[in-house]
């Protein structure tokens, strides 16, 4: 699948609780060869009743993020987020962001197993996310005219750009070229899970 090699069974598992507690599991037994195995969720958050981000605030537990280049690919660098705007480890306006830097695309590399909190000022709603990986990918659509993209709760209407952000808990990408990233490889005929955590909070 996708070009890589080597076959897995792979499983999905979602688990919510009573306290408002989504748990994902994704697990996967590899078959004759070794492969890689680097799952994640892209799910698109806005906790508001607006068709933008101005009023949600983002923490994340991060004191670097990875150098890209010009395709996005990691060079190998952790850039300090001292003084840049990509600094989240005390809550700061996502909007605010967006608009100076044009977007996020943005690997960060997690301190803790509570990676990031997204609340909204206005609605008191919060996302509270943990995971058992070493890096979050924050996403913006900035660019997406064209795409035929549209969120359920718009009923039909075609998405605004930067209306979501995605916090795609993970390994840090391109881990298999980088051996400070972490391990991705699955061998062949062992098992291996990851979880990811959701809460919902409305305080």
């Amino acid at each position: 699948m996708d070009g890589f090699f080597g076959e897995i069974q792979a499983s999905i598992v979602y688990t919510l609780d009573n306290q408002n507690k989504v748990s994902i599991v994704y697990s996967a037994i590899g078959g004759e060869e070794d492969t890689l195995f680097n799952p994640t969720c892209h799910v698109y958050f806005n906790l508001s009743n607006r068709r933008d981000l101005t009023t949600h605030e983002l923490q994340i537990n991060s004191d670097h993020i990875l150098e890209t280049d010009e395709y996005l690919i990691p060079t190998g660098k952790f850039l300090a987020v001292d003084n840049t705007p990509y600094d989240f480890r005390h809550f700061k306006n996502v909007e605010s962001v967006l608009k100076e830097i044009k977007g996020l695309d943005t690997a960060y590399v997690l301190k803790t197993n509570l990676a990031a909190i997204l609340k909204d000022k206005e609605s008191k709603r919060q996302i509270i996310v943990h995971s058992d990986r070493n890096g979050l990918v924050v996403y913006t659509p900035e660019k997406i005219e064209g795409q035929n993209i549209s969120f359920s709760r718009d009923k039909g209407a075609l998405a605004n750009k930067n209306e979501g952000i995605a916090l795609e808990a993970q390994t840090l990408p391109d881990a298999i070229h980088h051996e400070n990233f972490g391990d991705i490889v699955l061998p062949r005929h062992s098992k291996q899970s990851y979880n990811i955590s959701f809460i919902f909070k409305n305080d």
